[in-house]
């Protein structure tokens, strides 16, 4: 097996297999150590992906003390094919968090986008006058028929185009924000939704990382496929035994969930 431990020492398949992973994937999980022996399952069931990811959460909790750092469980999920045919669905990687923390973790960003949306346009804060209506009229000696306000109450200045308008300095919109667009949290309930529906079949691959060498049937297999009970289905375990090189195991895994964005074509073709 070559030593593809490293970017330095890889061959030239795992460079080659490494050109189609996805730039957002981190570096070093393109990394595959002496000691890792990745095994990929894939598993079959009827429900929702965030059921896989209550799977994937777990098999990673099944072996918190086992190994030293835990075991390292990567999974992605997608609707499984129709008919027999290939699965036109994307795969959509799992991280192991439950729906409701990503919902309150989009929603802080949210929160957080929203406030980078205003600035003001000198430092501290930016007030104007807004005037209490008076309880009764009341006229003074020299102004007759003008309202004398009880109370003059300050309140920050949050209009967009005012300071414009009247030369002062004011909160300022960034350009661009005031088009309306899609949330965090909005997208992440979308997803939520979409990824909701339990009456739909789906596939989940998960790549294994074991610190030792796990074979078909032995004990730390079984404890993992415990996990599974009748509700998820394994359909083919794939160890990096068969092909004898680990690296490429794991990166050709990466490419398939992770997969580099294909170059547009472009639509304009010259005339001949």
């Amino acid at each position: 097996m070559p030593d593809c431990t490293s970017a330095n020492t890889r061959c030239d398949e795992c460079r080659l297999a490494s050109t189609r992973i996805h730039s957002y994937v981190k570096k070093e999980a393109l990394d595959c150590p002496k000691e890792v022996h990745p095994v990929i399952y894939t598993l079959s069931f009827t429900g929702s992906n965030s059921e896989a990811n209550e799977l994937l959460h777990a098999t990673q909790a099944r072996f918190l003390y086992t190994f030293k750092g835990g075991l390292l469980v990567r999974g992605a999920v997608r609707e499984a094919a129709k008919d027999g045919g290939k699965s036109e669905s994307q795969w959509q990687g799992l991280d192991g968090t439950v729906a409701m923390i990503r919902l309150k973790a989009a929603a802080r960003e949210e929160a957080r986008r929203e406030m980078e949306r205003w600035q003001d346009a000198r430092p501290g804060p930016v007030w104007h006058r807004r005037y209490k209506r008076p309880s009764a009229l009341k006229r003074a000696s020299r102004w007759i028929g003008l309202l004398v306000p009880d109370e003059v109450i300050m309140e920050r200045w949050e209009d967009p185009g005012a300071h414009y308008r009247h030369g002062n300095s004011g909160a300022v919109r960034r350009a661009g924000s005031s088009s309306r667009h899609r949330t965090p949290a909005e997208m992440e309930m979308e997803r939520i939704q979409a990824a909701g529906d339990r009456r739909i079949q789906r596939e989940i691959s998960m790549l294994v990382d074991f610190p030792v060498d796990v074979q078909d049937g032995d004990s730390f297999d079984k404890v993992f496929c415990m996990e599974f009970g009748g509700r998820f289905k394994l359909t083919n375990r794939s160890p990096s035994s068969d092909s004898g090189h680990a690296s490429l195991h794991r990166l050709n895994w990466l490419s398939m969930v992770h997969p580099e964005d294909k170059p547009e074509e472009d639509e304009h073709e010259d005339d001949e």
